[in-house]
């Protein structure tokens, strides 16, 4: 098969072959261990490998190759518009929420589905009627490429250009849609979780920012075009910064644990706990509510179970006989801080209890710190400033 090894193709080549080797075992993890995720990032994957593979094969040779390779290079959607975007944003919330069903954002894919329509259509034409049915030679561009999607190719209706530029555009708002959900998913693992740091998905922010930035350039450079005539060569460089997205995100969604994923039901329309209703309009009273305060003071105080790195307010409810809404209530108006700092205030007074007791002095903070239930030391180095406005080391120099 035709390929010529060159700067501009082989660069290209590392970013396809890593994004659909990943693809396919991120649909094998999926199908392995249920998790949905994993079947929504095998698709991006795909779709970003597609993105890139036009410009790796027409600097392969196949657009000038002037045979089915050229004819392959004309029918295939290597960029489905309106299509990434939604992907993206439903990948997000297939990963933050293992009950996720797409049955609620199928309108969201609808655009898409209608241009992927046209190009089966148009494909099914030109290839299938005209060509092997009909026996007649593709009349264009060296007999490559049939009259249908020469017909597409050359209208020149506004509306019909515009969809290209509203395409983009239509990406870019998704990928920022996206990252804007991270600021309520944030407050949600606050509100919900003692450890938040595997969940944090930082890397998924990152790519998601990449993105946003080089596809609203490349939007840029479209328009620019219209005055200006940009090369080939210029455009390419989108595409190096595509395929170096692909081998990052391919390797952080792969590496991201399944099992955790298992805790998380954040919804995007639910209220925080911040704007949430009392409580007591649902049924619980002052006193009962006071109640909950005093069992939860001795849950702490006796069972200890922030000594237990992945504990969250679901199981810490389930202790007291509680619903995950009175608690969360409860922790933030009768504590005045979210279920995160009100843990981890707990294991930095343990912590401080192990210093007292002198432990310091044949451990390492480290390791007492992961005995107060601490999952890592940048977490541990974070709680224990906020609550002492001190590192470890300042705390034991003043004692």
């Amino acid at each position: 098969m035709l390929f010529n090894f060159n700067l501009y193709s082989s660069l290209l080549l590392i970013g396809v072959v890593q994004g659909g080797v990943y693809s396919l075992l991120l649909i094998f993890r999926g199908r392995k261990e249920g998790a949905r995720s994993d079947y929504w990032m095998a698709g991006i994957l795909f779709l970003l490998v597609l993105f890139v593979s036009q410009w790796m094969l027409g600097f392969a040779g196949w657009y000038d190759s002037h045979d089915w390779h050229t004819t392959f290079m004309f029918y295939l959607p290597f960029n489905p518009p309106f299509l990434l975007g939604p992907a993206f944003y439903c990948y997000f919330l297939a990963l933050t929420n293992v009950r996720f069903r797409v049955r609620k954002y199928w309108p969201h894919f609808i655009p898409a589905a209608l241009f992927l329509l046209q190009d089966a259509v148009i494909a099914f034409h030109d290839l299938l009627v005209w060509d092997v049915i009909r026996g007649e030679i593709l009349p264009y561009f060296y007999n490559t490429r049939g009259p249908w999607f020469e017909f597409i190719d050359n209208l020149e209706v506004w509306w019909y250009q515009l969809l290209g530029y509203l395409s983009q555009l239509h990406l870019i708002a998704y990928l920022v849609a996206t990252v804007t959900l991270f600021s309520r998913y944030k407050k949600y693992l606050v509100a919900n979780f003692s450890n938040t740091e595997p969940l944090q998905f930082r890397w998924l922010n990152f790519i998601i920012v990449i993105l946003s930035i080089t596809f609203a350039v490349s939007f840029i450079g479209r328009v620019v075009s219209i005055f200006v005539e940009l090369s080939y060569v210029q455009a390419w460089y989108y595409y190096l910064v595509a395929s170096v997205a692909i081998f990052v995100l391919s390797i952080q969604a792969y590496s991201q644990p399944t099992r955790e994923l298992l805790q998380l039901d954040f919804l995007p329309e639910a209220a925080s706990p911040e704007e949430a209703p009392e409580p007591a309009s649902s049924g619980i009273s002052g006193p009962e509510m006071e109640q909950l305060r005093r069992r939860l003071d001795g849950l702490m105080a006796t069972e200890r179970p922030y000594l237990d790195p992945g504990l969250n307010i679901r199981q810490l409810a389930e202790r007291l006989d509680t619903n995950t809404a009175y608690l969360s209530r409860l922790i933030n108006n009768g504590y005045g801080q979210n279920f995160n700092d009100f843990v981890n205030a707990y294991r930095v007074r343990a912590f401080e209890d192990k210093l007292r007791g002198g432990e310091h002095e044949n451990y390492t903070f480290l390791s007492l710190a992961l005995d107060c239930g601490f999952n890592s030391k940048a977490t541990f180095n974070r709680a224990f400033r906020k609550h002492t406005g001190m590192s470890p080391g300042e705390y034991v120099a003043e004692r």
